[in-house]
């Protein structure tokens, strides 16, 4: 049943993957290409920050006492939000590509300082087994969350084309 990974090495690989995929935005040439690997940014970072904050965040709010730490992390979780929302619904080229310069940026600080001074409390207050249990609810959370946009995209799509 278990995966053998922990919480730490799930994040950290998830980590890399989302900023290789910045990186191969300053590569393309064509902002239409830039916005298509947005969208996967965007797809990975939704799940990733939502499973993060239903299972190791809430873990270590509850069982280290370090709560302003845990939410400076959330704080970062819905600015990245914010600006991927606004991502999504820019038009003026230059904005754009000033604003995904700003969200690379906060979430390589973020990255940074998680795997820093969040990594070394988990480190502190768990065991191997207990970050492989932990790596297991974050994976099964990521689960149902893509599940549930599945069924609410499902959803949605039915009744675009009733309208």
């Amino acid at each position: 049943m278990t995966n053998n990974k922990n919480i730490l090495e799930i994040l950290q690989n998830e980590h890399t993957q989302v900023l290789d995929l910045f990186s191969q935005i300053e590569k393309e040439k064509t902002l239409e290409k830039k916005q298509e690997i947005f969208k996967k940014i965007k797809t990975e970072l939704d799940k990733h920050n939502h499973a993060e904050e239903r299972t190791f965040y809430k873990k270590i709010k509850e069982e280290s006492g370090q709560k302003l730490l845990i939410t400076v992390g959330q704080e970062e979780h819905e600015l990245a939000e914010r600006f991927m929302d606004e991502l999504e619904n820019e038009s003026d080229e230059v904005k754009w590509l000033a604003k995904i310069q700003i969200l690379k940026t906060l979430v390589e600080d973020h990255v940074s300082d998680e795997e820093e001074d969040i990594f070394e409390v988990a480190k502190q207050i768990y065991n191997v087994k207990e970050l492989e249990m932990i790596g297991e609810e974050f994976l099964a959370e990521k689960k149902n969350i893509m599940e549930s946009k599945g069924f609410v995209g499902a959803l949605q799509n039915m009744f675009k084309r009733k309208t």
